[in-house]
């Protein structure tokens, strides 16, 4: 029987997040905001959250490192964008873990990068054409408004899998 996305890099195991700085809030349980933050906790899942900024890109990397250091490291990193993966990935390896085998890696975005690393990053993809063509329409709305703030909008987003994600090992 296949298993669940979900299932496939967290299972059993334990999540972790880096995201943008601000993005998130920690302290006795991390909580990550927003629609991912809702989604992680309707699965149950508390992650531990390391941020860092755009710049430099080595941030990531160090947020990611900070993560599998830890004494209880997670098995799935879920990272704010696939250049952020891609750092985590570089981690991973720097400390001698595998990518999936030992270490799941997600990232948002489903950009180039995502099928550029080895292996293959697992990726959600987004709009992007979509979400900025309405940045820019709700700009120029409120540029003229004098009312409420725009709507929300909620865009699709779909996981696309590729080789960066596995169950968690069996001594997790």
């Amino acid at each position: 029987m296949a298993s669940s996305p979900s299932s496939r890099w967290v299972g059993g195991g334990r999540a972790a997040c880096t995201g943008a700085a601000g993005g998130a809030t920690g302290g006795g349980g991390a909580v990550v905001s927003g629609a991912s933050g809702a989604a992680l906790a309707g699965a149950g899942i508390d992650p531990a959250v390391e941020l860092a900024p755009f710049r430099p890109v080595t941030a990531a990397y160090d947020a990611a490192r900070r993560l599998l250091e830890r004494p209880d490291r997670p098995t799935g990193l879920l990272c704010f964008s696939d250049v952020y993966a891609a750092q985590a990935m570089r981690a991973a390896e720097s400390l001698g873990l595998r990518v999936p085998q030992d270490v799941s890696v997600v990232g948002f975005d489903d950009s180039s990068l995502a099928t550029a690393v080895h292996p293959t990053l697992t990726t959600v993809s987004q709009p992007v054409s979509d979400k900025g063509r309405l940045a820019v329409a709700a700009l120029l709305d409120s540029m003229g408004a004098t009312g409420p703030d725009p709507a929300r909008t909620v865009l699709p987003t779909s996981l696309v899998v590729r080789e960066s994600t596995a169950p968690p090992p069996s001594d997790s």
